[in-house]
């Protein structure tokens, strides 16, 4: 098939609009229902407090349902049935429902970041994701010194199409349609929502209308489920956008610190990267999912620090993956689309402008040098150079004239983690954001 150009199976129906996505599945006597969210992740839900008067104000209202998650991840839920969506969303608003907010009364993004700088500070925190050369000696006797910090916060996913789930339940078989990324472990979640076996549970897999990691979680199956369990028919739940936002799986916050040292000649010697957050593979509680660290004292979440191990000859590098305990727990989390090079990417590449800038070396040249190609960076090093190359001679980089006020940047990075077999392009030229960095 290479060099064969084949047409897209998926093109035709997505464009006639004849696809049919789990927001439009359509069953024989079908509900709707709209969910009614605790303000917190993990709210306990208290006291439903609407009154027979104000349902009944509600035009094909059927029945307000509180949820029973044995999961725990629509803790306090409750869903309003009625006849269509609209219905189900006035006798939604009908709803008056107290919350005891929990453990995340007083949770905010500062707290999760003071807790993340207090456990990079600590000599003994977290697992080694590159473990290479003395950083320690190579740092003490470094011509220049640079440290910086790079913060990225909680992010949420947002498809276009809402989430949603239909659940019908025909004698002892529950069928569950909706498009998600994780069929297998969806399934369960669906069965134990239903309270059976997962054999009693089928999966009808729709076109996901944007996923990027959010449909890896099946949360939305449960209030289907379990509304059509107490009304005796297929319920279709739709989230609204405030939902989704609400109670998205976000991309967890993280912390990184770099430490950099240069010698009299300008190269950079050595390296200390911390990566700090919450770990979303962990959560899933799927120990062959992690990945055990170089010095095999324990398993990390590599989709939190990928991306950190480059193909820049640094003799002397450490990468450190740190859990933060307290955004593991309270609030759920989950992978966005290129997971860690997110936000390592990012910090690596800024702060290698910085050592350019000091080492008082083109950017571009700088970052050419390191790809030498040296040990483990053998191949992708070659890969990821050649574009870059490659791609400064399109840009017309260095020689192309530019309005005053303008200038050209470069980053160049790899797809994934060194390991990855697609790891070298691409690279971009880009404007250039510097971080504020101190030296010594």
């Amino acid at each position: 098939m290479i060099g064969v150009s084949v047409p897209q199976l998926d093109i035709p129906s997505k464009t006639n609009g004849t696809a049919k996505y789990g927001i439009d599945v359509m069953l024989p006597g079908m509900v709707y229902g709209k969910v009614v969210m605790p303000p917190v992740r993990y709210g306990r839900h208290g006291e439903n407090r609407s009154t027979t008067a104000r349902r009944r104000e509600v035009p094909g209202f059927i029945k307000a349902v509180t949820l029973d998650d044995k999961t725990g991840t629509t803790t306090g839920w409750v869903v309003a049935v009625a006849n269509t969506y609209a219905n189900a969303k006035k006798a939604a608003d009908a709803l008056k429902v107290t919350y005891d907010n929990g453990p995340n009364a007083k949770l905010s993004s500062q707290s999760l970041l003071d807790e993340a700088k207090r456990l990079q500070a600590l000599d003994d925190s977290g697992l080694f994701f590159v473990k290479d050369g003395d950083t320690a000696a190579a740092l003490g006797s470094a011509a220049k010194v640079l440290e910086a910090e790079y913060t990225t916060s909680i992010n949420i996913h947002a498809p276009l199409e809402p989430m949603n789930a239909t659940a019908e339940q025909k004698g002892d078989i529950w069928h569950i349609y909706s498009g998600n990324q994780f069929a297998t472990r969806s399934g369960a979640i669906a069965a134990g929502a239903a309270g059976v076996d997962p054999k009693f549970v089928v999966m009808h897999q729709m076109w996901l209308g944007g996923g990027f990691g959010r449909r890896l979680d099946a949360d939305m199956m449960v209030p289907a489920v379990q509304a059509a369990k107490a009304v005796g028919k297929p319920v279709k739940v739709i989230y609204s956008r405030e939902d989704d936002m609400t109670m998205d799986f976000s991309r967890p916050l993280t912390f990184q610190k770099i430490k950099a040292g240069l010698d009299g000649d300008g190269k950079l010697i050595a390296m200390n990267h911390d990566v700090v957050s919450a770990w979303p593979t962990k959560r899933w509680g799927i120990p062959d999912f992690l990945s055990p660290s170089v010095d095999k004292k324990g398993a990390l979440d590599a989709f939190t620090v990928n991306g950190a191990d480059f193909f820049y000859s640094v003799p002397n590098h450490n990468v450190r993956a740190i859990l933060n305990e307290i955004g593991a727990q309270r609030h759920a989390l989950r992978q966005l689309r290129s997971v860690a090079p997110g936000w390592t990417f990012w910090a690596v590449e800024s702060m290698i402008d910085e050592l350019a800038n000091a080492a008082g070396k083109d950017p571009a040249q700088f970052r050419i040098a390191l790809l030498d190609g040296k040990g483990k960076n053998d191949g992708g090093a070659q890969r990821l150079r050649n574009t870059l190359l490659a791609a400064m001679g399109m840009a017309g980089y260095g020689t192309k004239a530019l309005p005053k006020g303008e200038g050209m940047g470069v980053a160049c990075v790899s797809s994934q983690e060194r390991a990855d077999p697609q790891a070298g392009p691409p690279a971009w030229p880009t404007s250039r954001w510097r971080r504020r960095a101190r030296s010594r």
